[in-house]
């Protein structure tokens, strides 16, 4: 089989899997307790819950944090039958502030549902 043909087939395969989960986490609902979005164009000042998340740290092109973490973080809720919730918590360095595009360390989060849940399995990334 050509490569070119095998790499069809792969791109076949993985873009349907890739639509389905960004349409999974499009539409997954908020975490217990938490409050409804805020509206487009407003600012609010919101008192959020305790809650429980798997978080991945990543180290890199801080453009890229979310994106990167989105496979090993969605690996970790599918292993652990955890249910995607909205929204994806990313926490950058403070030094962000004044260059937004540059290199280090972020941790990217998958809030659960509510406080009950706990992971059977757990990766040493997550």
């Amino acid at each position: 089989m050509k490569l070119s043909t095998l790499l069809i087939i792969l791109g076949a395969i993985a873009i349907p899997i890739t639509i389905f989960a960004v349409t999974k986490a499009m539409s997954a609902p908020l975490p217990v307790g938490f409050p409804s979005p805020t509206s487009h164009g407003k600012i609010e000042v919101k008192q959020y819950p305790a809650y429980r998340s798997g978080t991945y740290t990543y180290e890199g092109n801080l453009s890229q944090a979310t994106s990167n973490s989105f496979n090993p973080l969605f690996q970790h809720i599918s292993s652990n039958n955890i249910s995607m919730t909205a929204p994806v918590e990313a926490r950058y360095p403070i030094s962000t502030i004044n260059q937004p595009m540059q290199s280090g360390k972020a941790k990217v989060s998958f809030l659960y549902n509510n406080n009950s849940i706990s992971p059977s399995q757990i990766s040493q990334d997550i």
